[in-house]
């Protein structure tokens, strides 16, 4: 049976990070960054742009889209980096203006672009860029269950993941809309004008169609999804509230420490070993040896004024999950705390985590973290990507301003940890 998500009350401002996107690293109070390398310069983007996607194409290059500028001006324009060249040059513009979208490297070579945020309402058409053009072409939308505004606005905290056979499964996630239109074939819950959703489509490439799938066993956002070495797909932690929600009188004030399991032979999902601690916004890497590393996130800490009542808090901590038995294991704790941050494997074995301003690393075979190479400047709202070189491509943010509102960064540099 589906747990689904419970109405809520008492208003705490949360923020929810996607995936492969550096935003402010949800540091939490007298938090200490060790020093550490700073990066390398890189060549300029041509437009100033923070809450874009970075997606690594077959060729090595990186395709930069969308975003948002000063002002909260969305772009549309696009832009490929070369490594060889060091160089920007401009490809072809999205249909529609997007940011804190979801980009997924297709099988084929294309990018398949979803969802985001055009002035606050979500853009549920899709698109797909097709690098041997430099194109962007219209795909079906992404609809959602109950029929009702197919185009599916403000959908966010969702996860799209590549399974092995090159569909892409998008998964959970909160659905703002201010008429409830619930079937009865769905259970939806009300947060803060979000509604919690279990609800998980598939696209299918190579005929360009949507397509449902067995619902997540609980409603969550803001979770981590990770492809395993047997095609099955790993859902761990996220929370019931959603973006601008609150924390009540919950367990673990709405955070999650539940996981469950994906086959995509079946539709299904089961249920597997949960996480010591719930947290939502970590980062999940799935290391050499197979094992799935979560680490950081926000969670909640109890009141110990007011009994039920729970604050939100950054973590540092993170576990390791092992797929031959189902279960997790602690992982030490980051120099940080951080969420909403960037991690990938490198070809030392080593992941690496990455927050606005700091860079670590995770030593699988003794358990030990280590502050490594960070950003020259804090780079809020920035996005990353590996390199097939092993380097991380780090490109554009938001710089402070004293006094002013902050400045998106046309800057970029490559962080060699």
């Amino acid at each position: 049976m589906r747990t689904p998500a419970p109405a809520l009350s008492l208003a705490v401002a949360l923020a929810t990070a996607a995936a492969g996107c550096v935003r402010d690293g949800g540091r939490g109070a007298g938090a200490a960054t060790p020093p550490s390398a700073p990066g390398t310069p890189s060549a300029s983007l041509l437009a100033g742009r923070y809450a874009h996607s970075a997606t690594l194409l077959a060729s090595g290059r990186v395709l930069v889209a969308g975003g948002a500028g000063a002002g909260w001006t969305l772009h549309s324009s696009a832009e490929v980096y070369d490594p060889a060249s060091a160089a920007w040059t401009a490809t072809g513009s999205l249909a529609a203006a997007r940011a804190r979208h979801a980009t997924v490297a297709l099988a084929d070579g294309r990018v398949l672009a979803l969802l985001g945020y055009p002035g606050g309402l979500g853009v549920g058409n899709c698109e797909i860029y097709d690098p041997s053009t430099g194109s962007w072409t219209t795909a079906a939308p992404l609809t959602v269950p109950w029929g009702t505004a197919a185009l599916c606005p403000d959908l966010v905290g969702f996860t799209a993941t590549r399974l092995s056979a090159g569909r892409v499964l998008v998964a959970g996630g909160f659905w703002r809309y201010a008429t409830y239109a619930a079937s009865p074939s769905l259970t939806l819950s009300v947060a803060d004008g979000y509604f919690g959703m279990g609800a998980v489509t598939i696209y299918d490439p190579s005929t360009g169609t949507w397509s449902r799938s067995g619902a997540l066993l609980t409603d969550r956002q803001g979770h981590t999804a990770t492809l395993l070495a047997d095609g099955k797909v790993l859902v761990a932690g996220g929370d019931v509230l959603g973006p601008g929600a609150v924390v009540a009188y919950l367990p673990n004030g709405g955070f999650l420490a539940s996981a469950e399991l994906y086959d995509p032979s079946t539709g299904t999902w089961t249920a597997t070993g949960g996480l010591a601690t719930a947290r939502s916004g970590a980062s999940a890497t799935r290391l050499s040896d197979g094992r799935v590393l979560v680490a950081g996130g926000a969670s909640a800490t109890a009141n110990p004024l007011f009994p039920g009542v729970w604050f939100p808090t950054t973590l540092a901590s993170a576990e390791v999950y092992d797929p031959a038995t189902g279960t997790w294991s602690a992982a030490g704790s980051m120099n940080a705390a951080r969420s909403g941050h960037f991690a990938t494997l490198l070809a030392s074995g080593k992941a690496y985590v990455l927050d606005a301003s700091a860079g670590e690393t995770y030593d699988p075979a003794a358990g030990t973290w280590t502050a490594s190479v960070s950003p020259a400047v804090p780079r809020p709202g920035a996005a990353a990507v590996r390199l097939r070189d092993g380097s991380v491509l780090v490109t554009g943010g938001l710089t402070a301003v004293p006094g002013g509102t902050p400045v998106p960064l046309a800057t970029a540099e490559v962080l060699r940890p």
